[in-house]
């Protein structure tokens, strides 16, 4: 089986190993955790439950102009994230574009539209949702499985609702998941009495995926200067 060290994770014993040994026991790993067995986990290596694939996309997440309108920092996110689309098309990686709609987002409508410092390329595909996770009652899986991307980098808004589904959506369904720290961002609300910051709400997002590990995927949190796709 090759080298390997113990440790434990919720309270089940893991067997930390290479990527060689991960093929093997991939399949192992939820059977073994429900028994209380022992599982396995990669370490130090491109993660994620996808086989044959190794390609990575960047996810633009509801930056229309009901969504950032009164959004914290908006012109310094919303130029990360130009900063970061720039980038991506540099380097070919994917762009996909997020739009959302109900009933204070009609389609067609100004406040559905994606604000006008961001404009979609030609070639760029937009999915239309519904619910909070862009993966619920979208094509935005069968689009990834078609381009073979197992990691996705994340920006766009609002940070406590639609990139945080997406987040934990993406890395449930089995993908790597990048934060990109300073290109997410909503608004400050009131919950209870009590004024909720979107600076606390930004920051505690990036505070609680930074590390965050699923069984054979993982998540990073990483500002937008240090991304090189």
């Amino acid at each position: 089986m090759g080298k390997y060290h113990i440790t434990s994770v919720l309270g089940f014993t893991v067997q930390v190993m290479g990527s060689a040994e991960w093929e093997t026991h991939l399949l192992e790993v939820n059977s073994h955790a429900k028994a209380g067995k022992t599982t396995y986990v990669r370490e130090n290596c491109r993660m994620s439950l996808f086989e044959n694939r190794g390609k990575s996309a960047l996810l633009v997440i509801d930056v229309q102009n009901g969504v950032v309108d009164n959004a914290f920092g908006r012109e310094s996110v919303i130029a990360h994230i130009s900063e970061v689309i720039t980038k991506a098309r540099a380097m070919n990686v994917p762009v996909i574009w997020v739009q959302h709609s109900d009933e204070e987002l009609e389609i067609g409508s100004d406040s559905w539209k994606i604000v006008p410092e961001l404009e979609p390329g030609s070639d760029e595909v937009i999915i239309r949702k519904l619910f909070r996770s862009s993966f619920v009652e979208t094509q935005l899986s069968e689009l990834l499985a078609s381009l073979g991307v197992d990691h996705l980098y994340i920006t766009g808004a609002q940070t406590n609702n639609c990139v945080r589904h997406t987040c934990h959506g993406a890395l449930e369904l089995g993908y790597d998941i990048t934060l990109i720290s300073d290109a997410h961002t909503t608004s400050s609300y009131e919950w209870k009495g009590r004024n909720i910051t979107a600076q606390d709400v930004i920051n505690e997002q990036n505070d609680n995926l930074s590390g965050y590990r699923l069984p054979g995927r993982k998540a990073k949190v990483v500002e937008s200067a240090a991304i090189t796709f």
